[in-house]
Protein backbone atom coordinates (compact mmCIF):
# COMPACT_ATOMS: atom_id res chain seq x y z
CA UNK A 1 0.00 0.00 0.00
CA UNK A 2 1.42 3.08 -0.96
CA UNK A 3 1.31 5.73 1.49
CA UNK A 4 -1.07 7.95 -0.33
CA UNK A 5 -3.23 4.90 -0.25
CA UNK A 6 -2.22 4.84 3.36
CA UNK A 7 -3.49 8.40 4.59
CA UNK A 8 -6.67 7.74 2.58
CA UNK A 9 -7.77 4.79 4.43
CA UNK A 10 -6.90 6.81 7.93
CA UNK A 11 -8.83 9.70 6.35
CA UNK A 12 -11.91 6.73 5.09
CA UNK A 13 -11.64 5.60 8.87
CA UNK A 14 -12.00 9.22 10.29
CA UNK A 15 -14.79 10.14 8.36
CA UNK A 16 -16.50 6.86 9.75
CA UNK A 17 -15.83 6.96 13.18
CA UNK A 18 -16.61 11.08 12.99
CA UNK A 19 -20.11 10.10 11.48
CA UNK A 20 -23.17 10.47 14.03
CA UNK A 21 -20.47 10.58 16.70
CA UNK A 22 -21.65 11.91 19.54
CA UNK A 23 -19.16 14.14 21.20
CA UNK A 24 -18.95 17.63 22.67
CA UNK A 25 -18.51 20.39 19.93
CA UNK A 26 -15.04 21.42 21.74
CA UNK A 27 -13.67 17.65 20.90
CA UNK A 28 -15.18 17.43 17.52
CA UNK A 29 -13.34 20.67 16.50
CA UNK A 30 -10.54 19.25 17.94
CA UNK A 31 -10.17 16.23 16.35
CA UNK A 32 -10.94 17.73 12.66
CA UNK A 33 -8.12 20.05 13.45
CA UNK A 34 -5.70 16.82 14.34
CA UNK A 35 -6.94 14.53 11.33
CA UNK A 36 -5.91 17.95 9.33
CA UNK A 37 -2.24 18.10 10.35
CA UNK A 38 -1.74 14.67 10.19
CA UNK A 39 -2.66 13.86 6.47
CA UNK A 40 -0.69 17.32 6.02
CA UNK A 41 2.37 15.74 7.96
CA UNK A 42 2.20 12.02 7.03
CA UNK A 43 4.27 9.73 8.65
CA UNK A 44 7.71 10.66 9.64
CA UNK A 45 10.04 9.07 7.51
CA UNK A 46 14.14 8.00 8.14
CA UNK A 47 15.10 11.16 6.43
CA UNK A 48 13.43 13.29 9.64
CA UNK A 49 16.36 13.83 12.05
CA UNK A 50 14.33 12.23 14.80
CA UNK A 51 13.36 9.56 13.20
CA UNK A 52 16.27 8.35 10.66
CA UNK A 53 16.77 5.26 12.85
CA UNK A 54 13.46 3.87 13.04
CA UNK A 55 11.39 3.07 9.86
CA UNK A 56 7.72 3.24 10.58
CA UNK A 57 6.89 2.64 6.95
CA UNK A 58 5.60 -0.81 7.41
CA UNK A 59 2.37 0.99 9.01
CA UNK A 60 1.77 2.42 5.72
CA UNK A 61 1.74 -1.08 3.96
CA UNK A 62 -0.98 -2.76 6.57
CA UNK A 63 -4.57 -2.31 6.20
CA UNK A 64 -6.07 -1.43 9.92
CA UNK A 65 -9.45 -1.36 11.17
CA UNK A 66 -10.65 0.64 14.36
CA UNK A 67 -13.40 -1.80 14.92
CA UNK A 68 -11.61 -5.30 15.62
CA UNK A 69 -14.38 -7.17 17.02
CA UNK A 70 -13.14 -9.79 19.96
CA UNK A 71 -14.97 -12.01 22.44
CA UNK A 72 -14.52 -11.42 26.24
CA UNK A 73 -14.01 -15.46 26.47
CA UNK A 74 -10.77 -15.69 24.17
CA UNK A 75 -9.38 -12.28 25.93
CA UNK A 76 -9.95 -13.57 29.64
CA UNK A 77 -7.54 -16.25 28.72
CA UNK A 78 -4.99 -14.01 27.23
CA UNK A 79 -5.69 -11.44 30.60
CA UNK A 80 -5.01 -14.15 32.50
CA UNK A 81 -1.77 -15.84 30.78
CA UNK A 82 -0.51 -12.58 31.26
CA UNK A 83 -0.03 -13.46 35.24
CA UNK A 84 0.01 -9.10 35.87
CA UNK A 85 -2.91 -7.30 37.76
CA UNK A 86 -5.49 -8.95 39.58
CA UNK A 87 -4.59 -12.43 37.40
CA UNK A 88 -1.70 -12.63 39.64
CA UNK A 89 -3.39 -11.34 42.54
CA UNK A 90 -2.59 -7.65 42.71
CA UNK A 91 -4.92 -5.86 44.56
CA UNK A 92 -5.78 -3.07 42.51
CA UNK A 93 -8.34 -1.14 40.78
CA UNK A 94 -8.20 -2.84 37.13
CA UNK A 95 -9.84 -1.09 33.81
CA UNK A 96 -9.31 -3.05 30.92
CA UNK A 97 -9.32 -2.08 27.38
CA UNK A 98 -9.70 -4.84 24.11
CA UNK A 99 -8.65 -3.38 20.94
CA UNK A 100 -9.00 0.38 22.32
CA UNK A 101 -12.60 -0.31 23.88
CA UNK A 102 -13.48 -0.57 27.59
CA UNK A 103 -14.48 -3.97 28.70
CA UNK A 104 -16.92 -3.58 31.75
CA UNK A 105 -16.68 -7.45 32.16
CA UNK A 106 -13.24 -7.79 32.33
CA UNK A 107 -13.10 -4.65 34.65
CA UNK A 108 -13.30 -4.38 38.17
CA UNK A 109 -12.46 -1.00 39.69
CA UNK A 110 -13.72 -1.92 43.49
CA UNK A 111 -14.50 1.00 46.13
CA UNK A 112 -12.51 3.76 45.92
CA UNK A 113 -11.82 6.58 48.14
CA UNK A 114 -14.36 10.03 48.47
CA UNK A 115 -14.20 12.09 45.24
CA UNK A 116 -11.58 9.82 43.97
CA UNK A 117 -12.72 9.04 39.73
CA UNK A 118 -11.53 5.99 38.16
CA UNK A 119 -13.30 4.88 34.59
CA UNK A 120 -13.04 5.03 30.95
CA UNK A 121 -12.33 8.18 29.13
CA UNK A 122 -15.35 7.66 26.59
CA UNK A 123 -18.07 8.23 29.61
CA UNK A 124 -15.56 10.76 31.31
CA UNK A 125 -16.04 12.84 27.71
CA UNK A 126 -19.85 12.90 29.05
CA UNK A 127 -19.83 12.85 32.77
CA UNK A 128 -16.36 14.92 33.36
CA UNK A 129 -16.58 16.97 30.24
CA UNK A 130 -14.80 19.87 32.00
CA UNK A 131 -12.09 18.30 33.31
CA UNK A 132 -11.10 16.49 30.19
CA UNK A 133 -11.12 19.28 28.05
CA UNK A 134 -9.00 21.09 30.61
CA UNK A 135 -6.18 18.60 29.61
CA UNK A 136 -6.76 17.63 26.45
CA UNK A 137 -7.31 21.26 25.32
CA UNK A 138 -3.58 22.54 26.52
CA UNK A 139 -1.24 24.08 24.34
CA UNK A 140 1.36 21.91 23.45
CA UNK A 141 5.08 23.46 21.40
CA UNK A 142 5.04 20.57 19.51
CA UNK A 143 2.85 17.17 18.52
CA UNK A 144 3.93 14.34 16.38
CA UNK A 145 2.14 12.77 13.52
CA UNK A 146 1.40 9.73 15.87
CA UNK A 147 0.23 12.13 18.85
CA UNK A 148 -2.08 13.67 16.00
CA UNK A 149 -3.52 10.98 15.12
CA UNK A 150 -4.01 9.62 18.60
CA UNK A 151 -5.71 12.59 18.68
CA UNK A 152 -8.08 12.21 15.95
CA UNK A 153 -9.34 8.74 16.51
CA UNK A 154 -8.76 8.68 20.88
CA UNK A 155 -12.33 7.79 21.61
CA UNK A 156 -11.95 5.57 24.42
CA UNK A 157 -8.69 5.17 27.31
CA UNK A 158 -8.14 5.18 31.12
CA UNK A 159 -9.69 8.40 33.18
CA UNK A 160 -8.32 9.34 36.61
CA UNK A 161 -9.14 11.99 38.38
CA UNK A 162 -7.69 12.11 42.51
CA UNK A 163 -8.98 15.67 44.44
CA UNK A 164 -6.22 17.42 46.83
CA UNK A 165 -5.34 15.37 49.19
CA UNK A 166 -6.20 12.24 48.80
CA UNK A 167 -4.43 9.52 48.61
CA UNK A 168 -5.30 6.04 46.36
CA UNK A 169 -3.67 3.19 48.72
CA UNK A 170 -4.42 0.52 45.77
CA UNK A 171 -2.57 0.97 42.77
CA UNK A 172 -4.61 1.53 39.09
CA UNK A 173 -3.80 -0.90 36.83
CA UNK A 174 -4.81 -0.12 32.88
CA UNK A 175 -4.65 -2.84 30.63
CA UNK A 176 -4.89 -2.93 26.66
CA UNK A 177 -5.61 -5.90 24.65
CA UNK A 178 -4.75 -6.79 21.30
CA UNK A 179 -6.28 -9.69 19.38
CA UNK A 180 -7.39 -10.14 15.41
CA UNK A 181 -11.35 -10.10 14.97
CA UNK A 182 -12.09 -13.87 13.70
CA UNK A 183 -12.58 -14.29 10.65
CA UNK A 184 -11.54 -10.59 9.51
CA UNK A 185 -7.75 -10.16 7.13
CA UNK A 186 -7.91 -6.60 9.04
CA UNK A 187 -5.19 -5.72 11.47
CA UNK A 188 -6.67 -4.45 14.68
CA UNK A 189 -5.00 -0.38 15.49
CA UNK A 190 -5.68 1.30 18.37
CA UNK A 191 -5.05 4.42 19.46
CA UNK A 192 -5.89 5.13 23.53
CA UNK A 193 -5.64 8.26 25.34
CA UNK A 194 -4.99 8.15 28.94
CA UNK A 195 -5.79 11.30 30.94
CA UNK A 196 -4.51 11.05 35.18
CA UNK A 197 -4.99 14.55 36.65
CA UNK A 198 -3.74 14.39 40.30
CA UNK A 199 -4.56 17.68 42.55
CA UNK A 200 -2.13 18.99 44.86
CA UNK A 201 -0.77 17.04 47.62
CA UNK A 202 -2.47 13.69 46.12
CA UNK A 203 -1.17 10.36 46.10
CA UNK A 204 -1.60 7.48 43.35
CA UNK A 205 0.48 5.00 41.79
CA UNK A 206 -0.46 4.18 38.13
CA UNK A 207 0.34 0.91 36.25
CA UNK A 208 0.21 0.79 32.19
CA UNK A 209 0.16 -2.89 30.54
CA UNK A 210 -0.12 -3.87 26.69
CA UNK A 211 -0.04 -7.26 25.02
CA UNK A 212 -1.14 -8.59 21.80
CA UNK A 213 -2.09 -12.44 21.12
CA UNK A 214 0.75 -14.18 20.09
CA UNK A 215 1.46 -14.21 16.17
CA UNK A 216 -0.75 -11.49 15.38
CA UNK A 217 -0.33 -7.94 13.83
CA UNK A 218 -2.13 -4.99 15.86
CA UNK A 219 -1.02 -1.23 16.25
CA UNK A 220 -1.71 -0.07 19.80
CA UNK A 221 -0.66 3.82 19.54
CA UNK A 222 -1.38 5.02 22.39
CA UNK A 223 -0.87 8.59 24.95
CA UNK A 224 -0.47 9.02 28.24
CA UNK A 225 -1.39 12.33 29.90
CA UNK A 226 -0.67 13.20 33.72
CA UNK A 227 -1.74 16.60 35.09
CA UNK A 228 0.28 16.82 38.59
CA UNK A 229 -0.65 19.78 41.47
CA UNK A 230 1.78 21.23 43.51
CA UNK A 231 3.12 18.73 45.58
CA UNK A 232 1.02 15.93 43.87
CA UNK A 233 2.84 12.59 44.03
CA UNK A 234 2.11 9.94 41.01
CA UNK A 235 3.94 7.24 40.81
CA UNK A 236 3.14 5.74 36.93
Amino acid sequence: MATTDALAQFQAQFDESSSGASVPSWLASMRDKAIARFLDKGFPTTRDEEWRFTNVSPLTKLRWTLNGAAGDGSVASLLASLGVGRAAGLDCHELVFVNGRFSKALSDVGSVPAGVVIMNLSEAIQSHSDRVQSVVSLERESQTAFFDLNTAFAADGGFVYVPSGVVVERPIHLVFLSTPSPGSDLSPAAHPRNLIIAEASSELRVIETYSGTEGSVYWTNAATEIVAGEGANVDH
